[in-house]
């Protein structure tokens, strides 16, 4: 019969032994897991410690973060991108707005310097009717047509081309005074004055014509040896009466265009041109002054304006 106690002491020494054993495999375990890591380790270049891991993996996080950073800057560019050029296409539409406004404020601008010049054509016409009147010759003037309007018998006696004295050569003299006194601050030359002063709104004077004006009925007697219809007849009295306006006031010579050409010329129109609206055949037989302005084209008006801002 066996022993309780020895069986007990028996199992007892069982169990330690398999404890031994056990610890021990596991050291043994131990040592080959770490001999293999060892090997591991010795023979892949490419394994890294834990912490150049670690800093790899931030450095990742970082880039990956860089890369984000930049794609919101590059959507908020592209954005901008698009702002701008719908700034620029808006811009462009505003400087074809204000080319077409400025295209429009010139013609608007030429319309009232015409307007203006108009005016001051008028200012003209009264002017020199007033001086004529002052020494007793009265004149007719045609604001519409910018026209003083000289009877022919106040120059010239039927069937003659010659100014006499008296009357006639009164006549003469007072309108050329008249003129030489009006021209210069509506012309340019070096007797002119074409100061802000006078001529605010600078409409100039582009020319003065003589005009000569016969009845319809035809050149007969004595003066057909001289002159061969109404049309000669009408530039000899015109050309008389251009060359003694210039004996009296020389400097009317003098009085230029805008274009620097001489304000003073002469027309005939015989008999192409009567009074509308005349039964009387002797009115027809006339000499008219007509005074013609300036017509600027938007893009020389301003040139016209410095003419006078020149001499403020």
């Amino acid at each position: 019969m066996i022993d309780g106690d020895a069986l007990h002491e028996e199992d007892e020494g069982y169990f330690a032994s398999m404890t031994d054993i056990m610890v021990g495999l596991l050291f043994v375990f131990i040592i080959v897991i770490m001999f293999f890591a060892l090997q591991i380790t010795d023979a892949d270049p490419d394994v890294v410690s834990r912490q150049d891991y670690e800093e790899m993996v931030a450095e990742r996080d970082d880039a990956q973060a860089e890369v984000g950073r930049l794609e919101v800057e590059n959507a908020k560019q592209r954005e901008t991108i698009a702002e701008l050029e719908q700034t620029a296409d808006d811009l462009r539409a505003e400087i074809e707005r204000l080319k077409a406004e400025l295209l429009m404020t010139r013609a608007d601008r030429v319309s009232l310097y015409l307007a203006a010049a108009d005016a001051r054509r008028t200012e003209i016409l009264r002017s020199i009717q007033s001086a004529m009147r002052a020494v007793g010759i009265d004149v007719e003037i045609v604001e519409e047509q910018g026209v003083v309007r000289l009877p022919n018998d106040l120059l010239f006696a039927s069937g003659s081309y010659t100014i006499g004295g008296g009357r006639a050569a009164s006549a003469v003299a007072e309108l050329a005074a008249a003129l030489a006194r009006v021209l210069p601050c509506f012309t340019r030359g070096p007797a002119s004055q074409p100061k802000a002063s006078c001529n605010p709104d600078a409409a100039f004077v582009e020319a003065v014509f003589v005009e000569g004006h016969t009845d319809r009925v035809p050149v007969a007697g004595a003066l057909a040896s001289t002159v061969v219809d109404n049309l000669g007849l009408s530039a000899r009295r015109a050309e008389t009466t251009y060359r003694r306006l210039l004996a009296v006031e020389p400097m009317l010579a003098d009085f230029l265009s805008v274009d620097d050409e001489p304000v003073l010329n002469v027309a005939a129109y015989g008999e192409t041109r009567p009074i509308r609206g005349n039964t009387d055949l002797s009115r027809d037989r006339r000499i008219d002054l007509r005074i013609l302005m300036h017509t600027p084209r938007s893009d020389t008006l301003e040139r016209v304006e410095s003419l006078v801002a020149a001499r403020q």
